[in-house]
């Protein structure tokens, strides 16, 4: 893992605050800068591996049902 500046200004604090409320991260009370962002990131790297996991699942399901959609949306199927 990378180290994270020890430090930072209050607008990149701020900053970071916001971020976090637009995430839908809440708790953000007495949190460091540096255990913000590793929150942020958590919460973008499981975001990020449950797109790639519903990507797989529909691959496979239009592999097994060789279908020729090119797109979810093509597919009739809730990606929701």
């Amino acid at each position: 893992m990378r180290k994270l500046a020890t430090t930072a200004t209050t607008d990149q604090f701020d900053s970071l605050l916001l971020l976090a409320a637009e995430l839908g991260i809440d708790d953000t009370v007495g949190l460091t800068a540096n255990m913000l962002i590793a929150r942020i990131e958590m919460l973008l790297g499981d975001r990020a591996l449950l797109e790639s996991v519903r990507w797989y699942v529909l691959s496979v399901l239009r592999h097994v049902l060789q279908m020729q959609w090119k797109a979810p949306a093509q597919s009739g199927i809730s990606t929701n």
